[in-house]
């Protein structure tokens, strides 16, 4: 059938079109009658397309209190003001970005924000301020968990932080800088190593070695977030070996020693056996059948199999391992609670309880 008439999908009149303003892809604010500038030209942003700042920045007056935008027009070059005044959020037909506090409903927005800056008189309309403080923190567990997904430091490019107030109006959390002295007279007792490892090394470390300029005021930073303005050593685990410690020696040329030939004796039972609650002791196995095992009664060896198989001590020589708490229902009989040097066979492992610093590693070097 031959319509009469054109085919329309979609017609508006007398309207331009609605527009979303994004900054760093995260939708900013809604503006359903569309954004003109101050020769009336309508703007219909396209994605992809860039559109230069222009005039920027520039400072505030009374008319227009906190800047304006400036855009430069693609069909004649101008520079034109697209707002005197910074937008409002309103995210009409768009989710909300990033993360939303919602307020407690049945208060008062007082309760919760106050104006930090001040109210201008405009030629034509007072207008208010636009920064607030909150003066009074949200608590609990759905608040807490909403706080343990934002990052500890904003970066460019980030989701903002949204706050609904009792009254439905959105605020938006802006992130500050936080400038940090570090002086001879105030020095930063880690030289930033904090702010460092939180920003995932964006931020550089403040300290530097000692040299001849700042020998004078130059302290050591002792702290364990402490950084270096040279690049941090790699971490790698090694094995104290009789051969990597004289390896050691070669690469270092340092006098590092492991500790053996230490023995216990009667006089060390009432501190060093292991069958005392909560007392860390040292044992040295291998896979070997025991030769001098030690005869222990059942809740004895019950106590002692239990202690060593669930240690979590992956040393592949020795274990440190601690004795299971009076309420633990393991327990030394009580005529074997002072003895030391046991044995015991647990499965294809000999274990041998040793003294507590036998094998010990120590760097002598200093020592005169």
């Amino acid at each position: 059938m031959k319509n009469s008439g054109a085919n329309i999908d979609h017609l508006r009149i007398g309207r331009i079109p609605a527009a979303t303003l994004k900054i760093d892809g995260h939708a900013r604010t809604f503006f359903s009658n569309g954004i003109k500038d101050s020769e009336d030209h309508t703007y219909s942003f396209r994605e992809g397309v860039p559109y230069e700042i222009c005039n920027w920045p520039e400072s505030p007056n009374v008319g227009a209190p906190f800047g304006r935008l400036n855009l430069r027009r693609h069909d004649n070059n101008r520079c034109v003001i697209v707002d005197a005044y910074n937008f409002e959020l309103n995210f009409e037909g768009e989710s909300y970005p990033g993360s939303l506090f919602e307020f407690p409903t049945g208060t008062e927005r007082e309760d919760w924000i106050q104006q930090v800056d001040e109210i201008f008189s405009g030629s034509t309309r007072m207008i208010e301020g636009q920064d607030y403080l909150l003066v009074n923190g949200l608590s609990g567990s759905v608040f807490d968990d909403m706080c343990g997904d934002i990052a500890s430091s904003a970066e460019l490019g980030d989701a903002p932080v949204l706050g609904r107030l009792p009254d439905g109006s959105i605020l938006m959390w802006t992130p500050q800088l936080v400038l940090e002295e570090n002086s001879p007279e105030n020095i930063l007792p880690d030289g930033g190593g904090e702010t460092q490892l939180v920003t995932g090394g964006v931020t550089k470390c403040a300290n530097v070695p000692r040299n001849p300029f700042n020998e004078e005021s130059c302290t050591l930073s002792t702290m364990g977030t402490a950084c270096t303005a040279l690049e941090p050593p790699i971490e790698v685990d090694v094995t104290l070996n009789e051969e990597n410690i004289k390896t050691f020696f070669d690469l270092t040329q340092r006098y590092v020693y492991a500790i053996k030939g230490l023995i216990m004796d009667e006089d060390d039972a009432g501190t060093l056996s292991p069958c005392y609650p909560g007392r860390t002791t040292r044992w040295v196995f291998n896979e070997a059948t025991c030769e001098n095992a030690t005869a222990l009664s059942a809740q004895t060896r019950a106590a002692i199999e239990f202690m060593l198989s669930n240690s979590g001590d992956e040393n592949p020589y020795m274990k440190d391992v601690t004795f299971p708490e009076a309420d633990s229902g393991y327990s030394c009989a009580s005529n074997e609670d002072r003895l030391l040097n046991i044995e015991i066979q647990i499965g294809s492992l000999c274990y041998a309880h040793v003294h507590p610093h036998l094998m010990n590693v120590y760097d002598v070097t200093e020592c005169e």
